[in-house]
């Protein structure tokens, strides 16, 4: 797997889409924050929370970059025979399989940090304050941890499944379904009046991916068990993508 790893990772260090689409997040970073708190924040009423309003932005960036970047990284497997290769010359399949999670995790981790530190360099010159007591920000911070990894796991499931133009088709699929759930689930939670029901709202917000980032965006306060929903989402799906990968005719 170590061989498979440093494969990916060169042909990373050499994808021209990979270091487009990181500058893409450091500039959305700092895009984000100026169209959240304008070029002169201290003069913004009741805006004491300038960088922690925008510092888990990252989340749903990760929910558009990361599917374009896996699909085109990807692709070459199986347009150019490479994965049949590799299983003809003695790599197992779920080392391969493994190998691409890690590189996907990896690739998603530096978008995530690129887009922060466009976020923290820009709030420098302008207003770097942050309100959030710093227990809850760390737990945040875990909870987005495993969220960005359940993320690369469905979208390295997604890519290792399906091949071609179809990877790309239910990449996006996947995401616009995604959203279009989250924005009828989140327009009733946030209008709710009833306390069970609005629980309830948000447990399925919980149990989604972007529903996740959704409540992480708004600092929820029930945010001590979303790493736990994050990890069961990672444990199924890799197991299920491992299965795929497993009985899947490579033609």
């Amino acid at each position: 797997m170590i061989k498979i790893l440093s494969a990916n990772f060169y042909r990373l260090k050499k994808s021209k889409s990979f270091w487009i689409l990181f500058s893409i997040s450091f500039l959305l970073g700092m895009y984000i924050y100026i169209n959240y708190n304008g070029l002169h924040p201290k003069e913004c009423v009741n805006c004491s929370n300038e960088l922690g309003n925008v510092l888990f932005q990252f989340l749903p960036n990760g929910w558009v970059i990361l599917p374009i970047f896996t699909t085109i990284f990807m692709m070459p497997l199986y347009g150019n025979g490479i994965l049949k290769n590799m299983i003809i010359i003695g790599h197992k399949r779920n080392h391969i399989y493994l190998a691409n999670l890690i590189t996907i995790n990896f690739v998603n981790l530096l978008f995530s940090c690129s887009f922060i530190l466009g976020t923290v360099l820009i709030s420098i010159f302008l207003v770097p304050d942050i309100t959030i007591p710093i227990n809850k920000l760390l737990f945040l911070i875990v909870d987005s941890i495993f969220l960005n990894m359940s993320y690369a796991s469905l979208f390295n499931f997604i890519a290792m499944s399906f091949d071609k133009i179809s990877s790309i088709s239910v990449s996006f699929i996947t995401v616009i379904w995604g959203f279009i759930t989250c924005s009828n689930i989140i327009g009733k939670y946030m209008a709710c009046e009833n306390r069970k029901l609005h629980s309830i709202y948000e447990f399925v917000l919980s149990s989604i991916p972007i529903g996740q980032g959704f409540l992480i965006i708004n600092l929820t306060d029930n945010y001590q068990f979303l790493w736990f929903y994050s990890l069961l989402f990672i444990i199924i799906i890799n197991f299920l993508g491992l299965t795929v990968i497993n009985k899947k005719n490579l033609n």
